[in-house]
């Protein structure tokens, strides 16, 4: 089965037209394969942006309420990874930053 959609671009605006560009450079048959790619590509960099800012956020809440003890933990101590946390992160996203 197969949904159809139909887009149109404003071409007047500078960011429409650069993705008809894109999209015309596209080979006839992979056009549709090209748009699945970016609106995935796109969704997976809104989700990992916002992991990303509540890490610096849980972190900057950390060295706010930090208080040094007299014998601090070694780096990699304060470091360590929930489990908990990680098991919410898809699949895609755990390794986006590995080598290809």
């Amino acid at each position: 089965m197969r949904k159809r959609f139909n887009v149109s671009f404003d071409l007047q605006a500078a960011r429409h037209r650069e993705a008809a560009r894109l999209l015309d450079e596209q080979p006839v048959g992979q056009r549709t394969e090209f748009i699945v790619d970016c609106i995935l590509r796109y969704d997976q960099a809104v989700k990992l942006e916002k992991i990303v800012r509540m890490t610096i956020q849980e972190g900057l809440r950390y060295f706010t309420d930090y208080q040094a003890p007299s014998d601090p933990p070694a780096f990699s101590a304060v470091l360590q990874l929930d489990e908990a946390n990680l098991s919410d992160v898809p699949d895609s996203l755990l390794h986006a930053m590995d080598d290809p």
